[in-house]
């Protein structure tokens, strides 16, 4: 499994969302709420390393701490703007229809990768 960020394919193209930067810059910070899993938060490479190299203020946005399962469904349902999901999961793949990946745009690891989810199943 390999970690990555999801939205909906709806919000991707209401922001302009093609970048890990793009999710910071151009989600308003209001709306910025992000879902993760305890293992990722408590990790000093997963959302402290991630927040430090893309300038996320924990005092502006939202973090939720979810199960990994119930993640991809908050997401879809708007419950979460932004979901920490694994992307060679493949009931998720199956269920999420996975469609477009973002690009890192400060290269902070190399093993996650971002995606789109579809939003619609």
């Amino acid at each position: 499994d390999t970690y990555a960020f999801a939205i909906t394919k709806a919000n991707a193209a209401k922001w302009g969302v093609k970048t890990y930067s793009d999710l910071v810059s151009k989600v308003p910070a209001d709306q910025q709420i992000w879902c993760v899993e305890s293992e990722f938060q408590s990790r000093p490479d997963g959302w402290a390393g991630f927040r430090t190299k893309y300038g996320i203020n924990d005092a502006d946005v939202t973090v939720k701490v979810l199960d990994t399962g119930a993640i991809y469904q908050a997401t879809k349902d708007g419950q979460c703007d932004i979901g920490e999901v694994f992307v060679a999961r493949n009931e998720a793949d199956a269920r999420f229809e996975f469609r477009a990946r973002l690009r890192w745009s400060r290269q902070y690891y190399t093993q996650i990768v971002s995606v789109v989810s579809e939003g619609n199943v």
